[in-house]
């Protein structure tokens, strides 16, 4: 999810992915899935960032340790294709 950059809006745990203050944002209810065009490297040290960071391994540890050594596939966790940023990911935006 993208969130815009604003001081009322913070994510639980501090560094964790639940936005909270959003009262009253525009949301576009569509989801798409694309690479993020990370490298390799970059993967793993995110892999490592969540297996480490979170008290409670079962939260997101257990999730990103099944994660290392895939930084390369072809579709998400949830079995959906990603697509290359444009038009292409635009055209599969999945309404919900």
């Amino acid at each position: 999810m993208l969130w815009r950059n604003r001081p009322e809006i913070v994510f639980a745990e501090g560094d964790g992915r639940t936005p909270r203050g959003v009262v009253c944002e525009k949301i576009a209810r569509y989801c798409q899935h694309y690479g993020k065009s990370l490298s390799v490297a970059h993967w793993e040290e995110t892999c490592d960032y969540y297996i480490s960071r979170f008290p409670l391994f079962e939260t997101y540890g257990r999730k990103w340790a099944a994660r290392k050594g895939q930084a390369i596939h072809r579709e998400s966790d949830f079995k959906r294709p990603l697509y290359q940023w444009g038009e292409t990911l635009f055209a599969n935006a999945v309404p919900m």
